[in-house]
This record gives C-alpha cells, sequence and structure tokens, in this order.
C-alpha cells in the first residue's frame, strides 16, 4: 500500500512536514507492506507535470494521505481524494520518519473535516 506525505522540504526521513498538502513542494510515496516500510520515494509537487496532488495520489494509487494534525487540505483535494477512497489521515508528527512510525503503530486519527477553502494572495 502507499501513503503520501506532503513535506516541506527534501531532506530524507528529517524531512519537515508540510502546513498544507496542495501547497507543498515535496511528498513522500511510502510503500508499505506487512507494516514494514518497502520503500520511500520524494517528489517534487506534480504540479508542474499538470496534476494535482490530489490526482497524483489518485494516479498511483494512494491508500492514504498522512497530513500534520491541525494542518490544512483543500476542499477539491479533499472531495476527490475520498470519491478514489483514499483516506486522509492526521498524526502528531513534525518529520517524515515521526509520520511514518506513528502511521504504522496506527497513531493517528482519520480526517473528518471539510477542508479549507483556501486564500487570495
Amino acid at each position: 500500500m502507499k501513503i503520501v506525505v506532503p513535506l516541506k522540504n527534501n531532506n530524507g526521513l528529517e524531512s519537515i512536514l508540510s502546513e498544507h498538502f496542495g501547497r507543498s513542494p515535496y511528498y513522500a510515496i511510502v510503500e508499505i507492506s506487512n507494516n514494514r516500510v518497502e520503500s520511500i520515494e520524494i517528489v517534487e509537487n506534480p504540479r508542474e507535470q499538470g496534476l494535482k496532488p490530489s490526482e497524483y495520489c489518485v494516479k498511483i494509487d494512494a491508500k492514504y494521505v498522512v497530513i500534520k494534525t491541525g494542518n490544512g487540505i483543500g476542499v477539491k483535494a479533499l472531495q476527490l481524494l475520498r470519491e478514489n477512497r483514499i483516506e486522509v489521515l492526521c498524526v502528531n508528527a513534525l518529520t517524515l520518519g515521526e509520520a511514518i512510525q506513528k502511521f504504522l503503530k496506527k497513531e493517528y486519527e482519520y480526517y473528518r473535516g471539510e477542508g479549507c477553502r483556501g486564500r487570495f494572495f
């Protein structure tokens, strides 16, 4: 199964979790099998290839998106993920390594919010 984790930077397991799913500069794609990490790939935001991050999650057949507790995800992204049965989970973590460990230990909550409406810049 694949989980996607939005990241602020590309620093391996020490990468900092991003504040907002769609605006993340990077995403970790973590492949997990039998409750063990099989691989971790960090990619740049797929908008450069013409895909919204939520569309990318669908394309790679992600099972979960893991965000930091209290951080944001847009309404449209959330809707597309839910339509494709991709669960959004919240973890109390600062780094990718911590987020993965919390996921493996099932120390997460399901995101039940309605998503954020976005900001004007």
